[in-house]
């Protein structure tokens, strides 16, 4: 990923902290002819400094059998986004660019095979996403043997995260008070995105 020095995160708590913010990402290998990407659901696991992805895909899905020869693969995560427009700014050479947050994850999967580890995965994936609900739903009510018929039909990984790359473009290269004027447009929007991109320039623009 081309990522401008003035962009550029480091610090792996913020970069991990956009991962647990979407839960989404996509995950891009090579089958020998082309690349193959799918779009998944992720938790990050692990102690700090050793932290890996927890995935799974349909048995179905040819993909995971690309990962048997131990090549990196890349797990793809868009963090929150926006367009801004130079009318918001003071600055009269100002053009118009988009605000974003993106980090991509290289390491070699590993397949969970033991039945345990795995229902106790999908257990942990399901607590961490409806954990933002008041009425959360768990699997413990689920019949036992239809569970196990189900994750017979999902292969898991944990990828141990070799290296990562990140650009956090939060208008670095804008004067500051043309920072502020524009999270402050962008927080006062109504789509999601933009709020939050604006908490990030925000919080770590500098």
């Amino acid at each position: 990923m081309y990522v401008p020095p003035k962009f550029a995160v480091e610090n792996r708590d913020k970069q991990l902290q956009v991962i647990r913010d979407q839960g989404w990402g996509c995950v891009v290998s090579f089958d020998g002819a082309a690349p193959i990407a799918t779009h998944l659901p992720f938790v990050v696991e692990g102690d700090a400094g050793k932290e890996r992805l927890a995935f799974h895909l349909a048995h179905e899905n040819p993909q995971w059998k690309s990962f048997a020869e131990r090549r990196q693969i890349l797990a793809v995560f868009q963090g929150p986004h926006s367009y801004v427009t130079p009318s918001w700014c003071e600055a009269q050479r100002a053009l118009p660019t988009w605000a974003y947050a993106a980090v991509h994850v290289y390491g070699r999967p590993q397949i969970v095979d033991d039945p345990d580890k795995k229902r106790r995965m999908q257990q942990r994936l399901v607590a961490y996403f409806e954990a933002r609900f008041e009425n959360q739903w768990t699997m413990d009510h689920l019949d036992e043997e239809w569970v196990d018929t189900m994750l017979k039909r999902v292969v898991s990984f944990e990828l141990p995260i070799e290296r990562t790359e990140s650009i956090f473009r939060l208008l670095q290269n804008r004067p500051e008070n043309d920072r502020a004027r524009v999270a402050d447009r962008l927080a006062q929007s109504p789509d999601s995105n933009a709020r939050s991109i604006a908490e990030m320039i925000s919080r770590h623009a500098s």
